[in-house]
């Protein structure tokens, strides 16, 4: 078999890939298409590639676990390569077809924002509290389209009742400096720095309150589950993504000298050792985020961890013991904010938190066991304390809200 019946497209017969690809995707953005983005497919194979590549690290004991997690490691990479290698062969290899496959997946390789289908909500909130519309909306990135958008989901959510509003707060991720309204390093909104507080103020003629959305979410989750004037110190802990607290005294969220109150999830004290983007290893989040649960317990079209619990009850061996590993670091995370802060109240957030009643009630049976060797750990009472956001309502959008200063 020659080359050219191997490789349809010779590199000079494909020459107009590139220019074309940039056209569409400078023209009309992002591809909004009924199916995924290409990626996910890939993204698929990755995480059916990571649970055998794990389990075969683990297999030699501790010792071997760095040599065979690299020949692990490089086995997923040449599976995952020559897969998705031979997928994109075999389309674009088809007859007429092949062409507009190829331009779409040039197209789709630029513009990858499509990935990120993150929405924004805002909630317009009168004096007493009542939530009088809400509005949903496709998160755009770069400055100038979320400035935008905050701008014109505004206007949509008020509508006729604009010129009464006093002020508005938006909750972000990133840091987050609330008395400039100044957000750095949102990764997922390619934002660098970005005056957001200033800008948004200066087009919307209103004064305009940034919070970083989890902070913006203890708010939310103190006020709906601690009663509209909370008293005391509650903490709201956001298994998401990453794993970091909110803590609100009097209804106030607390941010600390540089903002970091609460970033509890880079606190490297799990035992198995995980590595960590930030560059540490041990972190919490590395276990008990929402985003690490998927990784150890990866399962297609539904959430990851009210899957491993149920397995685990089933009492299958893998699933019982990655939920041990995982339990174990979310009571870690109990522990530090409830021996850190004295909360009266700490409340579960975040996409795990959907999981429900088996996440509370997982997380305390492991805080029974410590419990039974502890009597300190016994007299704090902590299973009393836990409690659920209502993720049925937009806990982040209020909270935003609510923690922008009166006008």
């Amino acid at each position: 078999m020659s080359l050219a019946q191997l490789f349809p497209y010779s590199v000079w017969e494909c020459w107009w890939l590139a220019p074309v690809a940039l056209i569409l995707d400078l023209w009309l953005g992002d591809p909004d298409l009924p199916w995924r983005h290409p990626v996910c497919a890939v993204g698929k194979l990755l995480d059916k590639l990571e649970a055998p590549a794990r389990n075969f690290m683990r297999a030699g004991g501790p010792e071997a676990e760095g040599v065979r997690g690299r020949f692990a490691g490089a086995v997923a990479l040449a599976i995952l390569v020559g897969f998705t290698g031979l997928a994109v062969w075999g389309l674009v290899s088809l007859p007429v077809l092949g062409g507009l496959l190829a331009l779409y997946l040039a197209w789709a390789g630029l513009a990858m924002g499509s990935l990120l289908r993150t929405g924004r909500g805002t909630v317009l909130v009168d004096p007493q509290d009542n939530v009088r519309n809400d509005v949903r909306i496709p998160a755009r990135r770069g400055n100038a389209q979320v400035i935008d958008d905050v701008v014109s989901i505004t206007h949509e959510v008020a509508g006729d009742l604009f010129d009464q509003v006093a002020t508005v707060g938006i909750g972000i991720p990133g840091q987050v400096n609330p008395e400039t309204g100044r957000v750095d390093d949102v990764v997922n909104l390619d934002i660098d720095t970005l005056e957001l507080g200033a800008e948004a103020g200066k087009r919307l003629g209103i004064p305009v309150h940034v919070e970083n959305d989890v902070n913006a979410a203890a708010v939310g989750a103190a006020r709906m589950v601690g009663g509209s004037h909370p008293e005391g110190t509650i903490v709201f802990l956001n298994f998401g993504t990453g794993l970091a607290a909110g803590i609100v005294v009097d209804g106030v969220v607390q941010h600390g000298f540089s903002g970091a109150a609460g970033e509890i999830g880079h606190i490297p004290i799990d035992p198995n050792r995980f590595p960590c983007p930030c560059g540490q290893s041990g972190c919490l989040e590395t276990v008990c985020s929402g985003a690490s649960v998927g990784r150890h317990w990866p399962v297609e079209g539904k959430p990851p961890m009210p899957d491993l619990i149920e397995c685990a009850r089933r009492g299958e061996p893998d699933a019982q013991r990655i939920l041990v590993m995982v339990t174990h670091a979310i009571v870690d995370a109990v522990q530090i904010v409830a021996q850190s802060y004295d909360p009266r109240m700490i409340i579960f957030g975040g996409g795990m938190a959907k999981t429900g009643q088996p996440l509370i009630d997982v997380t305390l049976d492991e805080l029974r066991v410590r419990e039974r060797t502890c009597p300190f750990l016994t007299g704090l009472h902590l299973g009393e304390r836990i409690k659920l956001a209502q993720l049925d309502q937009p806990v982040g959008a209020l909270g935003a809200a609510w923690a922008a200063p009166e006008a």
